[in-house]
């Protein structure tokens, strides 16, 4: 349910300008078609923007101030609280983790992406060669409640041919092998196929120690890399 702004200022002074009572109720119109922030008040404080309220998820909060920078030009001091349900780190990086792979079908093939939280903030890392993967996996944690904040610590690989071809080799030598093509099948595949300047590395899980050592010297035969880390894990 939408709560009514109390707002302190009639009018705010901002770079010369005064602004009217009626741009406060716009302002606070679009923060609430876009978020669900109760008791939100908006108020000015020197040269800055002073926003207040309760928000469930850390996503509105961040999306309140977006919106008041773009529509009033100034700088913004956040201090909307976060009031979602009290969660361990381990039920926030296991929400996050499932927020992520909903988001994402088959999109970590070439991909990996890590996460850890800590105190509430949630912490991304990994490689990713489709660079959206990064901010999707951020903005899929920012929706997560109990999440305080987010680092996204995640690594864009650069875009290569040469990284292309070796990353569709590899996973066509790999997903044609009698014993290794069960691992592709999944809408999350369990293997990744990581290729940074012509440097492979394979991550995810597999059943067997044999798969695991198959699956390196399926990748070492394929040409044109410059050497194959295994880092896959028996489950």
């Amino acid at each position: 349910m939408k709560m009514k702004t109390q707002f302190l200022l009639l009018a705010l002074l901002i770079s010369g300008t005064v602004l009217a009572a009626s741009t406060f109720g716009n302002l606070e119109n679009k923060i609430l078609e876009k978020t669900r922030i109760e008791q939100l008040a908006i108020t000015q404080e020197n040269d800055h923007v002073l926003l207040e309220g309760r928000a469930t998820v850390l996503k509105d909060k961040i999306e309140a101030e977006k919106i008041v920078r773009r529509e009033l030009k100034t700088d913004v001091v956040n201090r909307i609280q976060l009031s979602g349900n009290v969660k361990s780190d381990r039920e926030i990086t296991l929400d996050v983790v499932s927020r992520i792979q909903g988001k994402s079908s088959r999109s970590y093939l070439f991909n990996t992406l890590s996460v850890e939280t800590k105190d509430g903030t949630v912490i991304l890392t990994g490689k990713v060669r489709d660079a959206y993967l990064a901010k999707q996996a951020e903005e899929a944690a920012m929706e997560v409640s109990g999440v305080r904040s987010v680092e996204n610590r995640v690594q864009i690989l650069s875009v290569s041919a040469g990284d292309d071809r070796l990353r569709n080799l590899i996973y066509r030598r790999l997903q044609r092998d009698d014993r290794l093509f069960a691992y592709f099948i999944p809408a999350q595949p369990s293997i990744q196929i990581i290729v940074d300047r012509a440097r492979v590395t394979l991550v995810g899980f597999v059943n067997t120690e044999g798969d695991r050592a198959r699956a390196a010297i399926l990748a070492r035969q394929v040409t044109g890399s410059l050497g194959v880390e295994n880092r896959l894990q028996v489950e």
